[in-house]
């Protein structure tokens, strides 16, 4: 699903590393929440159009070494009894986790009509 968020949205790829250098404050952010055991957590970066992939710790999916205030669309996806759970939400980095993510049950061509929208030409 990973593929479908590059694909459709035309967005970069960024490291983790793409910040460091910066005069930004940095934080590690976490996305947690109920996710299935496969879900994949993404962090998109609206003003440089870019995203990056998260990892899982015990309190949740996390990112290191994000510019606090950062504005931010978290986009999650799962596959969980058979159908297709997606998750957006625009939010900004912060050093408080994000724990308000709120999948709803899509097919996978909504699924992919939501991710070619994420950033509007």
């Amino acid at each position: 699903m990973q593929q479908y968020v590059l694909h459709t949205s035309s967005l970069g790829w960024i490291n983790c590393d793409r910040f460091i250098n910066s005069n930004l404050q940095l934080a590690d952010y976490t996305v947690g929440g109920d996710f299935a055991y496969d879900a994949v957590v993404m962090i998109v970066f609206t003003e440089i159009k870019s995203v990056m992939g998260t990892y899982y710790t015990r309190q949740g999916y996390q990112c290191r070494n994000l510019p606090l205030g950062q504005p931010v669309m978290i986009v999650a996806m799962q596959y969980e009894k058979d159908t297709w759970q997606l998750a957006v939400q625009k939010t900004r980095i912060s050093l408080d986790p994000f724990v308000d993510l709120k999948f709803h049950t899509v097919s996978e061509k909504d699924m992919k009509n939501t991710l070619s929208r994420l950033l509007p030409s």
